[in-house]
């Protein structure tokens, strides 16, 4: 039969979740048992009838209630609208609407951007990897985190390394800081991979939606390495020294050269730069 129609369709990147339809039908007749019905689709193709209660020729209209529907909850797709409008009899015109200032059709749901890992820094941003403390994650959204939404581990493979996180909200998005949990705080020489895990990762408001696919971020660390060539060579050497002897505070003085977070730049920092001279990795 004859129908009016409206297609709702998410933004690329969201999703879409329906509460309620409102629709107003006029009758040029409404002694002809008049009536309406409603179906909906999110393939275009196969609809689904759905219950409209209300009546005809006012402005409150007819509602269709879809909190309890799962399909049209946190949907990317397209979701299609039918409404029928019938008489038994010579019910006459009829239209969607009642020719007032009113809206015709009102919808009310929510859409929420899906969350997605849009950005990784490795410390403040600087070049240097001669320690790895931080590691920064952005997302594109307000999200909730798991105790497990992000890993650690040689890019080769093997254990995980111990970390910790707290995050902070800024400008809608919020960003998680990664901490190294051993040693001098600084992660180990080596190539390493951060894993953000896509399903421990969900919107802030409810459970859904959650995060499509993980997200890795490859990097190194290297002691002594202050341009991050990924080697400790004579350009490093040269930046050592003029930081040797200076302490914190100083404006010689290279937090990423104190090996063991003393606040000087001594003799054992010297012998741990040594053993990497002419390393790479």
């Amino acid at each position: 039969g004859q129908f009016y129609t409206t297609t709702l369709t998410p933004v690329a990147g969201q999703v879409m979740s329906l509460d309620t339809v409102n629709f107003a039908a006029w009758f040029s007749n409404t002694a002809e048992g008049v009536g309406v019905g409603a179906t909906y689709s999110t393939d275009g193709t196969n609809f689904t009838q759905i219950a409209a209660t209300g009546s005809p020729n006012t402005v409150a209209g007819y509602t269709i209630n879809f909190a309890g529907v799962p399909a049209v909850q946190n949907t990317t797709s397209a979701v299609t609208l039918r409404f029928y409008l019938y008489g038994s009899n010579d019910w006459g015109a009829n239209a969607i609407g009642m020719g007032t200032t009113t809206n015709d059709v009102t919808v009310r749901g929510s859409v929420k951007t899906i969350p997605n890992a849009v950005a990784m820094q490795v410390n403040d941003g600087a070049t240097q990897r001669s320690m790895v403390k931080q590691l920064y994650v952005t997302f594109n959204t307000l999200v909730n985190l798991s105790s497990t939404a992000f890993e650690v581990r040689p890019q080769a493979g093997g254990n995980t390394v111990p970390i910790t996180w707290n995050t902070a909200d800024v400008n809608g998005q919020t960003i998680a800081t990664i901490s190294f949990t051993t040693g001098n705080g600084s992660i180990s020489d080596g190539r390493w991979r951060l894993t953000t895990i896509a399903s421990q990762v969900s919107h802030r408001v409810g459970s859904a939606p959650l995060m499509n696919i993980n997200r890795t971020d490859d990097f190194f660390r290297l002691f002594g390495d202050a341009n991050g060539d990924a080697r400790v060579n004579a350009t490093d050497l040269t930046l050592f020294r003029a930081a040797l002897g200076s302490v914190s505070g100083s404006t010689s003085y290279r937090n990423y050269f104190d090996f063991n977070n003393d606040g000087r730049i001594d003799n054992f920092d010297f012998t741990n730069f040594r053993a990497n001279l002419g390393r790479e990795v």
